[in-house]
């Protein structure tokens, strides 16, 4: 089941369902509409399904948060929308502050000073060359940082090296 998911020799594709359970699953993943598969935040939002349960009764437990109940009341994903403003006000502002212009790719939520400098700075300490910058996704859940910044990056190596 789900080829795109699992390789064909992951360990889990060693485990027999039984035929009525097989088809039960099989009937639920084809009746859910392409866009659950496709949708940026899908990930994020199946942890937060899955850690929902868990997360309301440690946060009714009152008892302080340790190791064991961190994951389930702190692991949420980023919104697309808050990743693409972190990320284009500090690498779209780098590029600003390197190549001066528009950047290579939509950046609707870098913000400017008056003077038209990225309001964030330049990050003049940061390498000069889009190919010798180094990135972090913060928290690696859902990939939409990643995903988010290889795009990005993309961009910026194509327009630089043509």
């Amino acid at each position: 089941m789900l080829p795109a998911i699992f390789r064909p020799d992951d360990p889990v594709l060693a485990f027999d369902l039984a035929p009525e359970k097989r088809i039960a699953l099989e009937k639920l993943l084809a009746g859910l509409s392409s866009e659950v598969f496709t949708a940026d935040d899908s990930l994020g939002w199946v942890y937060q399904f899955w850690q929902e349960e868990k997360k309301d009764e440690v946060n009714r437990s009152e008892v302080k948060i340790g190791a064991d109940e961190l994951p389930a009341v702190t692991q949420l994903f980023t919104e697309p929308y808050m990743v693409k403003f972190l990320l284009h006000n500090t690498l779209g502002a780098w590029w600003v502050g390197r190549h001066g212009g528009k950047p290579p790719v939509e950046m609707e939520h870098l913000r400017y000073l008056d003077d038209g400098k990225p309001a964030t700075g330049t990050f003049p300490e940061w390498p000069d060359r889009a190919a010798d910058l180094k990135c972090l996704d913060p928290c690696c859940g859902s990939g939409h940082f990643l995903v988010e910044m290889l795009r990005m990056l993309v961009a910026f190596r194509i327009k630089e090296e043509s």
